[in-house]
């Protein structure tokens, strides 16, 4: 069984990064993601970190076990990119294996993806064993995975080629 993470990146092309995990290693990952976490701090969101506690963050994501996908769309409208990239989330899940989707919550798009997120699951015949909830990364700190990368790839240069230490593949939506 596969967890997968989902967030979004709104600077520059619309990114929508999904980061999967095998189920049996959420625990793990999840206490590590906590121990980064600076007292005082209820989550991480890469965008506020300094510099130097972005590296660090990295470095530590870089020796976690998972696989991130980036959805990038050009569309005009932030509601239309998020579609696509959710509608092309869902064709790359594979029909024999359960999946519980989290996806960063953003009240301004969960009617939205509510409504794609269901189509295309009974389109694609995947309703039976994939799931999908909102949460927030104080209540799902596996979202910090992907706030960071997409935050990294959206960023480009410098950071954009620290991505060659993860395993990433990247669609573009259209």
């Amino acid at each position: 069984m596969k967890a997968v993470f989902i967030d979004e990146s709104k600077s520059k092309d619309y990114v929508l990064c999904a980061v999967f995990v095998d189920i049996a290693k959420v625990p793990r990952i999840r206490k590590e993601l906590s121990s980064m976490r600076k007292s005082g701090q209820s989550s991480i969101h890469f965008v506020k970190e300094s510099r130097s506690r972005k590296n660090a963050i990295l470095g530590s994501l870089a020796r976690m076990d998972f696989e991130a996908w980036f959805f990038v769309s050009g569309a005009p409208s932030e509601t239309s990119a998020r579609e696509d990239c959710l509608r092309s989330l869902v064709q790359i899940l594979k029909p024999n294996e359960a999946i519980q989707l989290f996806v960063e919550l953003d009240e301004n798009h969960r009617a939205l993806d509510k409504r794609v997120l269901t189509r295309e699951l009974l389109t694609w015949s995947l309703s039976e064993q994939i799931s999908f909830q909102h949460a927030t990364s104080s209540q799902q700190q596996l979202l910090w995975i992907p706030d960071a990368l997409a935050w990294v790839r959206t960023r480009g240069g410098e950071w954009g080629r620290g991505l060659s230490r993860f395993r990433v593949n990247t669609i573009i939506c259209d």
